[in-house]
């Protein structure tokens, strides 16, 4: 669904818990924050219960909660090792002023997306 109903302009943040994504939804054209969580299935009902108390959540200095969805990765979805490999590469090549991590993440799901589809 994400790589499906999403356009992803850049990397927001990542950490333990996952990536944010800012993503522009191809339904509504609006723009999104979309944090992306590996969770096991035996924390499946601990991550719910954190969305469900997310989405009563109403505060100005909170992001505002619109959506939750459970998808399995696409086939040969290396999630973890890919991305570790991917900020090794573009810290090398960042410091060498060839390409910034956010253009280079657009350009690395873009490939994902043509790779996965042949």
């Amino acid at each position: 669904r994400f790589s499906i109903e999403f356009e992803v302009n850049r990397i927001l943040g990542a950490g333990g818990f996952g990536i944010v994504f800012e993503g522009i939804n191809v339904i509504d054209n609006c723009r999104y924050a979309v944090k992306r969580v590996s969770v096991k299935s035996s924390h499946i009902d601990k991550a719910l219960r954190e969305v469900r108390t997310m989405a009563l959540l109403d505060h100005p200095g909170i992001v505002r909660y619109n959506n939750t969805w459970i998808e399995k990765p696409p086939a040969g979805w290396q999630y973890e090792f890919d991305m570790e490999l991917f900020k090794k590469r573009i810290y090398l090549h960042s410091n060498a002023g060839e390409c910034d991590f956010d253009a280079s993440i657009k350009i690395f799901i873009q490939i994902c997306k043509k790779s996965l589809a042949e």
